[in-house]
């Protein structure tokens, strides 16, 4: 098992507004229309230290409020996609946290 890719980019300032939680998920639905067409067609595991995004999927029912559509329209862009979520302490999430650290010299 081995990376083989990756994804990088910034929020827009809107984005920037969204919760912690709205900002992990569109870190997965970028990532994961980024590499479209390598994903879909096969069964992967998406790996990540939030604890929302391995349940996300499953949930049912959002409050109401301004990011109730948000929420199931990302809902709705994961369905094509076969994958299993896998929970990783943040302590052992290493790699993702070392290639978003700022190098200092």
């Amino acid at each position: 098992e081995r990376l083989c890719k990756y994804v990088c980019g910034s929020f827009s300032k809107a984005e920037q507004n969204y919760t912690t939680h709205e900002r992990e998920l569109l870190a997965v639905i970028k990532t994961l229309k980024k590499w479209r067409v390598e994903l879909l067609p096969r069964k992967f595991i998406l790996r990540t230290d939030s604890s929302y995004v391995t349940r996300f999927r499953h949930l049912k029912g959002f409050k109401q409020g301004y990011s109730q559509g948000r929420l199931i329209r990302w809902q709705l862009e994961l369905e094509p996609y076969t994958f299993v979520e896998q929970h990783i302490k943040g302590s052992q999430n290493f790699l993702p946290d070392t290639l978003t650290r700022e190098w200092k010299p």
